[in-house]
């Protein structure tokens, strides 16, 4: 039985296959097509980059004397496939 992010990772798996299809077929394509191959590749590769945000509000219900009534937490995260 596949595992909860066995779809994930095949979707990872056939973008990288798809990049390393094109690297493959490069050396054998005209010069003027090779920029737009290029910009394929790179466009496949930032599929392959995920980003994480989270934005939270806290609202403190007790407080020193001059403590923070709210707290605001923001969290950017890059996450790699491997």
């Amino acid at each position: 039985m596949p595992g909860p992010c066995q779809r994930l990772q095949d979707e990872v798996d056939n973008i990288e296959q798809e990049i390393q299809d094109l690297l493959d077929a490069l050396p054998e394509l005209p010069p003027a097509a090779r920029a737009a191959v290029m910009r394929q590749i790179a466009r496949l590769r930032l599929q392959l980059r995920a980003l994480n945000t989270q934005l939270q509000a806290f609202y403190n219900a007790a407080t020193p004397d001059f403590g923070p009534n709210w707290q605001l937490r923001f969290q950017l995260q890059f996450l790699f496939p491997r």
